[in-house]
């Protein structure tokens, strides 16, 4: 293998590959952990593809050096966790290498295994680990910024996690700027479990403990990379040994017994188990495919040849292109929105209100005639900038409206911090029971709910108009519908389409997170097609109360 003088002859191949992809400054902006989720708060750079880079130096100390140099060299931001135990790892005290790390301009932070040993050990494990961070800040000169947890064989057959000794600890109780528990700015918002925020997670562990990462599968971290966008933020993980060529030249004085070059018969046996673990994905993603492609043939058929027998519609197709729908919103002007509030009893006096899903603004700006505060969330950028571009327009108002960027499913609020919560004509597109769990969280107490969903009518109504107007993408979309509904009702199989509630459906989600259903009703926000098609519902709104503790045996109040 041909390399430039300055980047280490036992680089492998895979990840010299990778580097020099990250090395391509015009498509890619790199971070470490600190300074994406600290100092820049996750905010990406929209021409960019963002691109946090972890190293979890779990064995193959040794080469923490020799890997911080390539990265250097390739102009590659990272931040390196180390293991503290040299019982069981490595001898890091007094070794120089964590100080050497942070010299050529990498972030060090802490690799904790603590856990672990409180339960073998019996020590006080959040005691020690407080201990081990401010000798690793010693270590290098400088307090450290951050700590993840460290996963191995020997806690996993304790049915343990090390996670758990952090997971609600808040990261400035253990004298951080950040590590992978709940309470901190690295983990997603709303999450239950270690998740960064991130769009793409990426990893070189493959499932395999201690064999040899990427190199099971050397265009995997490519072809990954290369689907991110501009804007998105991929996070990866990669470990120190598994970047080299390891047994050349391994050295021993930290206390690491030296490693061999992986038997090729079982190196090939590990490739090929990653290579069909792969396949399985593309098979899942071939059935996907498959299945879209008869729903594209049956729209095709039943638009294009059943329609030619259908009576042709007098008026031509509505115009129902966002550009002009939302134009329509505010020509209707603002009280009708608020006469709408009022229908659905959230007029909120004095109160804290939530729109999850805010877009075009109208229903902030109906809230702020009565709300001191009012809180839109809404992920799409075009169309955030958009609602407060009108909502500027309306000096009276526009000091009480703020407009985040966020999701439902992680929506960037404190516990019981709301009076009321509206989520009008997005929940179809949400996870729904994330997203559920997230507006129950922020809602205080007594607190109201209020939220619109399609019923099954909806799809018969997109089908109908396939016929109508021989339009082949609203005949597929309402059968899309139709079917995801009908499978989720008869099998409880979730596919990731829009599809319809039901009453009855929607008692018991709600009752699963604290909320009580007062009332339902038919409900359209414009009165553009009728409340029902074919006898099914169009639309439903649901109002519910947040109770102050969840009622798990809450009987049906409504039959299907």
């Amino acid at each position: 293998m041909k390399v430039h003088n300055e980047i280490d002859s036992r680089l492998t191949k895979t990840y010299l590959n990778l580097f020099r992809e990250l090395s391509n400054s015009a498509l890619y902006r790199t971070y470490s952990v600190g300074e994406f989720y600290v100092d820049r708060k996750r905010e990406p750079d929209p021409n960019k593809v963002n691109v946090v880079v972890r190293i979890d130096v779990d064995s193959g100390f040794h080469l923490s050096v020799p890997l911080a140099q390539v990265l250097s060299y390739f102009g590659i931001r990272s931040s390196h966790f180390f293991l503290t135990h040299p019982a069981r790892y490595y001898k890091i005290w007094k070794s120089d290498v964590p100080r050497l790390v942070y010299e050529l301009g990498h972030e060090v932070g802490l690799h904790s295994d603590h856990y672990y040993e409180q339960l073998i050990n019996g020590i006080d494990g959040l005691n020690k680990l407080k201990d081990d961070i401010q000798s690793l800040s010693d270590e290098i000169g400088q307090p450290i910024r951050g700590m993840c947890f460290h996963g191995h064989p020997a806690i996993d057959t304790l049915g343990q996690t090390n996670w758990k000794l952090t997971k609600d600890v808040n990261s400035k109780d253990l004298g951080l700027e950040y590590h992978d528990g709940l309470k901190s700015c690295y983990i997603a918002p709303g999450k239950k479990f270690w998740e960064p925020a991130c769009d793409i997670r990426m990893t070189d562990y493959l499932g395999w403990s201690n064999e040899w990462g990427w190199n099971l599968y050397p265009k995997l971290p490519l072809k990954q990379l290369k689907r991110a966008k501009y804007g998105e933020i991929v996070h990866i993980v990669l470990h120190t040994k598994n970047a080299f060529y390891y047994w050349k030249g391994w050295l021993n004085k930290y206390g690491e017994q030296p490693l061999s070059k992986p038997p090729l018969i079982r190196f090939w046996f590990r490739a090929i188990q990653t290579r069909l673990r792969s396949l399985k994905i593309v098979r899942l993603s071939l059935r996907k495919s498959i299945f879209y492609r008869v729903f594209d043939i049956l729209a095709i058929i039943l638009a294009k040849g059943l329609g030619l027998i259908w009576p042709k519609p007098r008026t031509p197709e509505p115009d129902t292109s966002w550009e002009t729908a939302r134009e329509q919103i505010y020509n209707l002007g603002i009280k009708y929105w608020r006469d709408k509030l009022e229908n659905l009893d959230m007029i909120t006096p004095n109160g804290v209100v939530l729109e999850v899903g805010s877009g075009n603004g109208q229903w902030l700006l109906a809230f702020a005639e009565d709300s001191s505060r009012v809180i839109g969330i809404e992920p799409a950028d075009k169309i955030r900038e958009y609602s407060l571009s009108k909502i500027n327009e309306y000096k009276n108002f526009s000091n009480r409206i703020e407009v985040l960027s966020a999701k439902a499913e992680s929506i960037p609020l404190s516990d019981a911090s709301v009076d009321a919560v509206l989520c009008a004509g997005v929940f179809m597109f949400t996870q729904q029971e994330q997203a559920l769990s997230e507006m129950a969280r922020v809602l205080k107490p007594g607190g109201r709910l209020c939220l619109t969903a399609n019923g099954l009518g909806y799809f018969f109504m997109y089908v109908l108009n396939g016929l109508r107007y021989k339009s082949i993408n609203k005949m597929k979309y309402g059968l899309l519908g139709i079917t995801a509904t009908l499978l989720k009702w008869s099998r409880g199989t979730e596919l990731p389409i829009p599809k319809a509630v039901s009453e009855n459906e929607m008692v018991h989600r709600l009752s699963r997170h604290g909320l009580k259903l007062l009332r339902s009703q038919l409900w359209i926000a414009q009165d553009l097609y009728p409340k029902k098609h074919f006898g099914q519902p169009t639309n439903f709104a649901f109002l519910a109360l947040k109770e102050k503790s969840v009622n798990k045996n809450l009987k049906c109040a409504y039959e299907n």
